[in-house]
């Protein structure tokens, strides 16, 4: 019997192992932006163990890196095969030997409990369909008193550019012009905590930090929410 989820995991990998070769270009430097600015939120201690999952070409797991140090350890899982080899490459040109990057699905690493002193997901949440479901899986494997940073697209992402866009694609393949994007339901603290950490009897304190203005060199930051939990 097919598997639609295993065809849709495998034609995100494929799509992204086509883009590789670009996806470190300066108009999509958003990744690397991003990706720093969640690490920095996390305030990583020197010695920490850290998972990235749906790391892509390191732009969270690389400066997680630099902040652990070298007794640290840092590992970044993707399924684009391409985009881990980039990221080993850019480990290699900074001297980063505290870094691991893995092939691997990010809802199915059998990492024992409380593995990790923080665990982050940079825009990757919403490519599995129960959403709800991974944030379970991913603070399972923090250790007490870590934490989980969730980074996702805000409301209004990229506007007003996304919906023209979208429009453009719709005159050419209405198929593909969504009026519902996966991430439209994890835009705020509440959505992506609401069945991420039941059940485990354990109170959380949330930061949730909302860019709705932007410096001329962040203007990326305007459509990004970032939700980091503490468990207390």
């Amino acid at each position: 019997m097919d598997d639609p989820l295993k065809k849709a995991k495998e034609k995100a990998a494929a799509s992204y192992n086509a883009a590789a070769d670009h996806f470190d270009d300066e108009p999509l430097n958003f990744w690397n932006l991003i990706g720093k600015r969640t690490v920095t939120n996390l305030k990583l201690q020197v010695g920490a163990k850290v998972l990235d999952v749906g790391c892509g070409t390191g732009a969270s797991a690389l400066p997680a890196a630099q902040a652990v140090g070298k007794n640290g350890r840092v590992v970044g899982v993707d399924l684009a095969a391409r985009l881990l080899d980039r990221a080993r490459t850019k480990a290699q040109a900074a001297n980063l030997e505290n870094v691991e990057f893995r092939l691997a699905d990010m809802t199915a690493l059998n990492y024992p409990d409380a593995s990790f002193d923080a665990v982050v997901s940079v825009f990757s949440v919403f490519f599995v369909p129960d959403m709800e479901g991974l944030v379970r899986e991913l603070w399972r494997m923090v250790r007490p008193g870590g934490k989980l940073a969730v980074t996702t697209w805000g409301p209004r992402i990229f506007e007003p550019a996304y919906s023209r866009w979208l429009t453009a694609v719709g005159k050419e393949r209405s198929d593909l012009a969504n009026a519902f994007n996966p991430w439209d339901r994890i835009t705020d603290v509440v959505s992506v905590t609401r069945d991420g950490s039941a059940g485990k009897g354990r109170q959380c304190r949330l930061a949730q930090r909302k860019r709705r203005r932007s410096r001329r060199n962040e203007r990326y930051l305007r459509y990004w929410d970032e939700t980091i939990l503490n468990p207390t």
